[in-house]
């Protein structure tokens, strides 16, 4: 049911709900730690984040006690990642938290698109 939920949104169809918790999990992780990819890489991994948006609180998925378990899994995620964007800088308002704000930190890539793209400076290194 979930893959037939997101398929409208141009998704692969081949991953489930534990897949895309997993990826936010760990893109989560990496932006605590300073991530070191491209802003476009950052900004492709938030992508996961829309998905898991256009099922959240959905009223069928939440039928099956797996689901409530990922609902769980992606607050939980999702609090750890919003706390670390509420210090960096908002570069996009009316959007999404997770697109708001940049991260106050990142790796020297990261850091150094965001000073091309924005004219920001971030610290480099993780937390």
């Amino acid at each position: 049911m979930f893959i037939a939920k997101v398929l409208p949104s141009g998704v692969r169809s081949d991953r489930g709900p534990s897949e895309y918790c997993e990826d936010w999990e760990g893109f989560t992780a990496d932006v605590l730690s300073g991530y070191s990819g491209s802003l476009y890489e950052y900004e492709n991994e938030l992508s996961v984040r829309d998905v898991l948006e256009k099922v959240m609180g959905d009223p069928e998925l939440s039928t099956f006690p797996d689901w409530l378990a990922y609902e769980a899994s992606i607050e939980r995620t999702d609090t750890r990642l919003r706390r670390l964007l509420q210090n960096g800088v908002e570069v996009r308002p009316g959007r999404p938290w997770w697109w708001s704000h940049l991260p106050p930190h990142g790796g020297g890539e990261f850091a150094e698109d965001i000073r091309r793209i924005y004219a920001i400076d971030i610290d480099v290194g993780g937390v």
